[in-house]
């Protein structure tokens, strides 16, 4: 028995780590994003685990961006082949500065006056 134009698709695996560049620990619960290259929409994505390692199953041969956040760090993009069953994409990330404009605070209190006799 033949089939014609029939194809299997093969599922491949995106896995990694996200990690702070300065010491390199596991950033934990991040996001890791999976967009099409030609309009960045979301394919799939998914959080880092508690040592900032991520595993996105399910994925078609192709090509694709990958980005990875995580607050307080620059968000980083990478554009990734998938053509194997496992593909590995790990990320560095810098810590980025925050500037946060000057408060003031003021109060007021009332005069307090005590006669001593």
């Amino acid at each position: 028995m033949k089939f014609y134009g029939a194809s299997v698709a093969v599922k491949c695996v995106i896995s990694g780590v996200v990690q702070d560049h300065k010491n390199g620990e596991g950033l934990p619960f991040a996001s890791v994003q999976v967009l099409t290259t030609s309009d960045s929409s979301l394919v799939k994505g998914t959080m880092t685990d508690a040592y900032g390692k991520y595993v996105i199953k399910d994925m078609q041969a192709g090509e694709y961006l990958v980005t990875a956040s995580y607050m307080g760090y620059s968000e980083k993009k990478k554009e990734l082949s998938v053509q194997s069953r496992k593909v590995n994409c790990d990320f560095l990330l810098a810590q980025k500065s925050i500037s946060l404009a000057g408060i003031s605070v003021t109060a007021e209190q009332e005069l307090v006056e005590k006669t001593i006799y």
